[in-house]
């Protein structure tokens, strides 16, 4: 399966660059990325965004990690956390049958670019200030519809989208 993934990148357009025993790097719109292989599951995919948001750009711990709670909260299939002191975005799936790999790995791809956009299209600050409450009702603000109604943003990935720009997903 890692050859069939690995050829499957590579029809894409991705250069791959191999990161010791961590993964493979590749840039998509000037964003990096890493498939991180599992020995133990050859099924297992894993897309990961390093280095979103470092801890020590957060004034307090706090914020930090609701930051991670409420991007958790809101959206689905990527997930934030917290490793490196920085927050990590990644979407994790198992393969399964014959699966079209091209479709399955664009899809990923565009679900992290558009998280990473909506994560940092949030003025935190703002979101703070006008949220300063410990019991969690910061939630509250997003509606059922996907908009964040005092931000007014949207928290759905237009999957009709694709990698259309080819000249941006081998690197830079």
């Amino acid at each position: 399966m890692k050859e069939k993934l690995l050829n499957t990148f590579k029809t894409l357009g991705f250069i791959l660059e191999k990161m010791d025993d961590f993964g493979y790097g590749f840039k998509y719109e000037g964003k990096n990325y890493v498939w991180v292989p599992n020995s133990d599951d050859d099924d297992f995919l894993s897309i990961v965004m390093p280095g979103v948001v470092e801890r020590d750009d957060i004034e307090s711990e706090i914020k930090y990690y609701k930051m991670i709670d409420l991007f958790n909260a809101r959206l689905k299939y990527v997930k934030a956390n917290d490793y490196y002191d920085s927050i990590w975005l990644s979407y994790e799936r198992e393969l399964i049958g014959e699966e079209q790999l091209d479709d399955v790995i664009t899809h990923m791809v565009l679900h992290l670019n558009q998280a990473s956009h909506f994560f940092g299209s949030i003025d935190w600050d703002h979101f703070f200030e006008n949220n300063d409450t410990d019991d969690g009702d910061e939630l509250d603000d997003l509606d059922d519809d996907g908009e964040d109604d005092e931000l007014g943003l949207a928290a759905e990935v237009d999957d009709n989208e694709g990698l259309e720009d080819t000249n941006e997903k081998g690197g830079e």
